[in-house]
């Protein structure tokens, strides 16, 4: 097992029990989720220990060995701690509709959507905010949009034909078609992996990228101005697809420490802005928005919609018309 990024930092609190958090969060998001914390340490009146993993799948081997506490968790790994009983219900009442009931908080998420460079916007005459639809149709001699096998973006173009009016399997095969449909226009660029579409954004060889809105600083600590915008239908309404890691307790935390520091932490992300600058957006602002969707509580095979999304973006190696409702019900268990 590879070596663990461990012990950050212990905020000691005068022999009073700690509280263990795990988390993995890039490291810009790192350093000011400790910045933040460092802010509050003194309002908490315990110790608390965080333990930072470098991926999602490194926490993972950790907490089948033993739990913490408290852990900041992405939806596959919320999904398998739920069915497995390890976590407590600790929320009074569910924060976000359908989302995890009581067994997370969703202190702050991201949202999908697309980067657009407002420099190169700006010189080639591409929109700086668009429906999906459109995308299919943009004049252009360049190659300004830049896409990739994503089960993410499969997903967010699923929640965008579901908000559209149309039934779970419709808009699984539309989302498919859609993506075939870009795979054939000659200002798309179809990229193995996000990494190398930000690489070329931040060179300025790409106006446009699909991505979570938590990429943000990455990019443009570069020196790149963009600007966020998030998946639009063709009635115009924005549709929010919510991303990130969510809070959750384990069964033999105490309750009582467990929810005063995640009401003084939430407290401290919602007033601030560096944090919501960087992308995730606090639990307060995302309440009473339309169109929100998760795949939280939705037992999606990602593996098989990122396959779906490599083969329609693949002119090669396209499904065959027929073999598509059958494939979009295996993947969504519908």
């Amino acid at each position: 097992m590879r070596k663990l990024l461990i012990t950050l930092f212990l905020l000691i609190s005068c022999g009073k029990v700690d509280v263990e958090v795990w988390y993995s969060l890039g490291e810009i998001h790192d350093y000011h989720f400790k910045r933040v914390i460092n802010k509050v340490w003194k309002n908490f009146g315990f110790g608390i220990v965080l333990k930072s993993f470098s991926s999602q799948e490194e926490m993972d081997e950790s907490l089948r060995v033993r739990q913490p506490d408290l852990a900041l968790v992405y939806p596959q790994t919320l999904k398998n701690l739920i069915k497995s009983g390890k976590l407590m219900e600790f929320v009074e009442k569910e924060e976000l509709p359908n989302y995890c009931g009581r067994y997370c908080y969703p202190m702050f998420k991201s949202l999908l959507g697309f980067y657009v460079s407002e420099e190169l916007a700006k010189q080639v005459g591409f929109p700086t905010r668009f429906k999906i639809q459109d995308l299919l149709n943009l004049q252009s001699d360049y190659i300004v949009l830049g896409v990739y096998p994503s089960a993410t973006f499969y997903t967010g173009l699923i929640f965008v034909f579901l908000s559209e009016g149309k039934d779970t399997l419709n808009a699984c095969i539309s989302s498919y078609e859609f993506l075939k449909g870009l795979s054939r226009k000659g200002y798309v660029r179809i990229y193995p992996n996000p990494r190398i579409a930000q690489n070329d954004m931040v060179t300025y060889k790409i106006v446009s990228i699909v991505g979570t809105s938590a990429y943000k600083p990455y990019i443009e600590r570069e020196g790149i101005r963009l600007k966020f915008v998030p998946l639009i239908n063709s009635k115009g309404e924005e549709v929010y697809f919510l991303s990130g890691p969510d809070f959750v307790v384990f069964r033999d935390a105490d309750l009582r420490l467990a929810k005063r520091f995640i009401n003084i932490l939430g407290r401290a992300i919602e007033k601030d802005t560096i944090w919501e600058n960087f992308g995730y957006i606090p639990l307060e602002k995302l309440k009473g928005l339309k169109h929100l969707y998760s795949d939280v509580n939705w037992d999606i095979d990602r593996k098989k919609l990122r396959e779906m999304s490599i083969r329609a973006l693949n002119p090669k190696d396209s499904i065959p018309n027929d073999s598509i409702p059958l494939l979009c019900k295996e993947a969504l268990n519908i």
